[in-house]
């Protein structure tokens, strides 16, 4: 069986680091990028199952990201978690560029892996 492709787009590196260390354990296929044009580029071209997306990321936000996969053919279907302090913003960027779901950091390994595996199963 294939691994899912995961893309973790997030702009502070402490975060991309404790992120993929907890995915890799799980077994997931994993790129990451700490810029949103990078990020936008490595989704086009490798085409994740899924995008964990912080909003806060230099040269493009992560709702101009979202918006950008959402407007497109091909990735309008990648499934995006944001990931995100600020629940304002989470809330309010599901609801404006639809995302799946969202999380706010900080947060504990166990639920993390949970909304991870949650949105994973609606591809199946």
């Amino acid at each position: 069986m294939p691994k899912n492709k995961i893309l973790i787009l997030d702009g502070k590196l402490d975060d991309i680091r404790a992120m993929e260390e907890l995915l890799k354990n799980e077994g997931y296929e994993l790129t990451v990028s700490s810029d949103g044009v990078d990020g936008l580029n490595k989704a086009y071209v490798e085409f994740p199952d899924l995008i964990i997306l912080d909003l806060v990321l230099p040269v493009l936000d992560g709702f101009e990201v979202c918006s950008s996969l959402k407007q497109s053919e091909r990735c309008k279907n990648i499934h995006i978690i944001i990931a995100t302090a600020r629940e304002e913003l989470a809330s309010e960027g599901m609801k404006k560029i639809g995302a799946d779901d969202f999380i706010l950091k900080p947060f504990t390994e166990e639920m993390f892996l949970k909304k991870v595996k949650a949105v994973l199963a609606k591809s199946k």
